[in-house]
């Protein structure tokens, strides 16, 4: 697939090492919104290894195989284990990166966009994850996207909603086929498989994940479907996306069109203590399907330098930030910015080592007066325009 001129890998174990010197629209799509192109990371034997201690797969329900083949629990580990082995100024958190996958076996299939969030503990890593996700399946030219979103909520959450609902399977195993009660003796997991018409009766009456979440992971579900009704983005609870309880946790969503599965992303957890680390790092990643392959316009990164620094504080903040990259996004004006990052300070400290002229603020009140406060650092004069102007805006600045 002639998208992207994938290099042949580096030997270096730094992830910043393997950045795309050129990318493709997808690709340039998700670095508007903080992720970096970089080429896929390596696979070593140990990943396979730490791999097969986990029983089952990230996810329980039937994928297409280039999904399924991306949310492979050694890819995950492999992520963890490069974070790892750079060099202590590269493991700054939180990061952010997208990648394509081949997939080695079947030379048909697709190139999936991966994206990885390492180090955002909070629920804005699952909101410029959707957010990302949508604006590279509108670039392939999908329409009608749907955004399917359930929490499992952490580990106490996800026990207690499966200690329920086995006891409800066992009392209810009459309302199951013949075929599928002999497969779940086998795995009792296979039951989230099946969501056909004829488990109507079943599925109805069963226990909800949602229903079994602590006060914590309430809070982070609960800021997850607020940061998607104030962008605008219609949703529906699945209760049946259910991932693998061992490794994951927190959100799941996928988005569908045309009755396909389109992306899937998933919070993992207790996946940074396989490899060896004492702290879990929080971890969310994306799959995104490709189009069929074409021909696509190649960006190259040098010639895309940002001139302006985007800050932001405040959650109202956030929220008009994600709407404000998108804007720019599709007029061609790419920026700087840290959203997954929440004090002032460490912002204004990574626009101040990029040496910019122009620093975006985005505050409450300027969230609240639909604004964006344009600072010349030079000069310290500063500017509120409105957003509806602020392409035409940048546009005439000279730097």
């Amino acid at each position: 697939m002639p998208i992207v001129k994938l290099r042949a890998a580096s030997p270096s174990r730094s992830l910043n090492d393997r950045m795309l010197e050129e990318m493709d629209k997808s690709l340039e799509a998700a670095s508007f919104y903080g992720f970096t192109p970089i080429k896929k990371p390596l696979l070593k034997k140990e990943d396979l290894v730490k791999a097969k201690s986990f029983d089952e797969d990230l996810y329980y329900a039937d994928l297409e195989e280039d999904l399924e083949y991306c949310h492979r629990i050694e890819e995950k580990i492999c992520l963890l284990r490069n974070y790892l082995e750079s060099s202590p100024a590269e493991r700054t958190l939180p990061l952010m990166f997208s990648y394509r996958v081949r997939n080695k076996v079947r030379s048909d299939c697709s190139c999936p966009i991966n994206l990885a969030t390492l180090g955002a503990p909070t629920s804005i890593a699952e909101i410029i994850s959707i957010k990302t996700s949508l604006a590279i399946l509108s670039e392939q030219g999908l329409k009608n996207l749907k955004i399917e979103v359930n929490s499992v909520g952490d580990r106490e959450s996800f026990s207690r909603f499966e200690r329920e609902f086995v006891i409800y399977l066992r009392k209810n195993l009459e309302l199951l086929p013949a075929n599928l009660r002999q497969d779940i003796k086998t795995n009792i997991r296979e039951i989230f498989k099946y969501h056909d018409h004829e488990l109507a009766n079943f599925w109805e009456a069963a226990p909800k994940p949602i229903n079994f979440l602590t006060p914590l992971s309430i809070r982070h579900l609960k800021e997850v479907l607020e940061y998607l009704e104030y962008l605008g983005m219609p949703y529906k609870i699945n209760h049946f996306l259910i991932p693998n309880r061992e490794c994951c946790h927190h959100i799941v969503f996928r988005i569908r069109n045309d009755d396909q599965i389109r992306a899937l992303g998933i919070g993992h957890c207790n996946l940074s203590k396989k490899i060896g680390l004492r702290k879990d790092i929080p971890l969310f990643t994306v799959v995104i399907k490709d189009n069929p392959p074409t021909k696509v316009k190649v960006i190259f990164l040098k010639r895309r330098k940002p001139k302006f620094y985007l800050v932001q504080f405040g959650n109202r903040a956030k929220i008009k930030s994600l709407a404000v990259i998108e804007i720019l996004r599709k007029a061609g004006i790419p920026l700087y910015h840290s959203l997954a990052k929440d004090t002032l300070v460490s912002q204004l400290s990574a626009a101040e080592s990029l040496k910019l002229s122009y620093i975006l603020i985005i505050g409450e009140k300027e969230a609240l007066e639909e604004s964006v406060a344009i600072r010349n650092i030079d000069t310290r004069v500063q500017e509120t325009v409105p957003m509806i102007n602020l392409v035409n805006y940048l546009r005439k600045i000279r730097v």
